[in-house]
């Protein structure tokens, strides 16, 4: 019978598997929206809100950040175009290394009880 793992170290692997998993998913899933039209007018509707925003004098630091949430999806279409392949590879390897953590999690919490 191992030694009793810390609860630290229990979180620790927890988290990592959930973070891993639910990265990968949310990597596959921009990927699939990155070659559609939807991310395109996305960022252009973020990018004219936060222009009409930049121009109130309320609301700057709020058109500030949807400007650059516009353009940083513009930025995101256009590199998915070429790379789309590297981005799913990217997203399998998240998600197994998410549920390879997930899986030490569970051994580790039969140990202590």
């Amino acid at each position: 019978m191992g030694e009793l793992v810390s609860r630290s170290e229990l979180t620790k692997s927890f988290m990592n598997g959930v973070g891993g998993i639910g990265a990968g998913i949310g990597l596959l899933i921009v990927n699939a929206i990155a070659s559609s039209p939807v991310l395109w007018v996305a960022a252009g509707v973020c990018g004219v809100i936060g222009l009409g925003m930049l121009i109130s004098k309320s609301q700057k630091k709020a058109g500030a950040v949807m400007l650059v949430a516009g353009a940083l999806a513009g930025i995101a279409g256009i590199a998915s175009l070429g790379i789309g392949w590297l981005v799913v590879i990217a997203g399998l390897g998240l998600i197994g290394l998410g549920g390879y953590s997930l899986f030490k999690f569970v051994t580790n919490l039969k140990k202590r009880m």
